[in-house]
């Protein structure tokens, strides 16, 4: 006969449960998580704290930094950045997610150059990969590949992990 001993067919899940269940997953926002990026209608991702980094949906072969400067060292760093998370990780997530999404990485010469914005551009690079690619790492983790750039990397980074609720 199938079901359970004892007779209970409908078990935990009934009306009024799943009735409940669908009303709650209507109200919640889908274009947060975390508090730390935005999910635009667009389908591109941005975190809060940063606007001059986004992934946006494109059809790549392989990832993809798009910027007006190409010899900047946010440029630079980003794509040292993704070479070590997909390094470290040992996650296909990370290949798959770049296969269809680029980076774009705006801002005029300076800004994207100095030692503070590439630092920012940088430390919010890897978290905000780490939450769209869903990546198991721990805080430690994260932090380790943020020293194999320098100091101020690390330390952006434990300021927006610090942030995040």
């Amino acid at each position: 006969m199938g079901g359970f001993e004892g007779g209970d067919e409908g078990g935990f899940w009934d009306e009024d449960a799943l009735a409940l269940l669908v009303k709650n997953q209507k109200k919640r926002t889908p274009t947060q998580k975390k508090n730390f990026y935005t999910l635009h209608n667009d389908g591109s991702y941005t975190a809060k704290a940063n606007k001059t980094l986004k992934f946006v949906p494109c059809s790549c072969e392989s990832f993809t930094l798009e910027t007006s400067y190409p010899t900047s060292m946010s440029a630079s760093y980003i794509f040292k950045a993704f070479k070590l998370l997909d390094s470290t990780a040992l996650d296909s997530d990370i290949m798959d997610f770049f296969t269809e999404y680029k980076v774009i990485l705006s801002g005029d010469e300076n800004t994207l150059n100095s030692a503070k914005a590439v630092a920012q551009n940088t430390a919010v690079f890897l978290l905000l990969t780490k939450e769209v690619c869903n990546l198991v790492m721990s805080k430690d983790e994260l932090l380790h590949v943020a020293k194999s750039f320098n100091e101020d990397v690390m330390l952006s980074l434990l300021d927006y992990q610090s942030k995040l609720v």
